[in-house]
């Protein structure tokens, strides 16, 4: 039996992530399970939008039979789970459950109320393990905002959600990082 204190599970074990039923929108992370809401409609539109064309991008560059794009699935980075709104990685990484390893790209779609999860929590432990490329898509300040991360160097970029031009430079980087990614 799970105990809950707000979104967190009172009593937590990897064991016992293991057995919530795969609806559950949950994460283990400093040996604490998270329980999150579904995803919004606006959230939903945002994640299709991002998945179909990082998608058409990987199929026109011939990517796609060594990459996988997932959504609504686990990645294990050390002994934390996450399940990011969306990422890509290499399918050697893909087991029946989840990828266990780091990502080429995640990102995460901020309300609200996971804002300062997303934005603290997570970005700490992705930059840690060195994921390449990290969105947040910040719903209402209307920015993604993408942490690149690599041996040399590690920064952040603002994108207005609002200007052609913006995202425009956004997906042409994405396009570059995928490409020039260390295999």
């Amino acid at each position: 039996m799970f105990l809950w204190k707000g979104d967190l599970m009172a009593v937590n074990t990897l064991e016992e992530f293991e057995t919530l039923p795969e609806s559950l929108v949950a994460e283990f992370v400093d040996g604490r399970i998270r329980v999150f809401n579904s995803f919004t409609t606006a959230q939903h539109e945002i994640r299709n939008e991002l998945l179909v064309k990082a998608s058409q991008y990987l199929k026109e560059a011939g990517l796609d039979a060594c990459m996988a794009l997932l959504f609504h699935a686990n990645v294990q980075i050390g002994n934390d789970i996450f399940e990011p709104a969306l990422f890509a990685c290499e399918k050697e990484i893909l087991t029946e459950k989840r990828c266990v390893g780091v990502p080429d790209w995640i990102v995460e779609i901020a309300t609200p109320q996971t804002v300062s999860w997303i934005c603290a929590t997570k970005l700490q432990k992705y930059m840690d393990a060195a994921v390449p490329e990290y969105w947040i898509v910040d719903m209402e300040a209307r920015l993604v905002l993408v942490y690149r991360s690599s041996a040399s160097q590690t920064g952040v970029e603002a994108y207005s959600m609002d200007k052609k031009e913006d995202i425009d430079l956004l997906w042409d980087t994405w396009k570059t990082m995928i490409v020039l990614r260390p295999i």
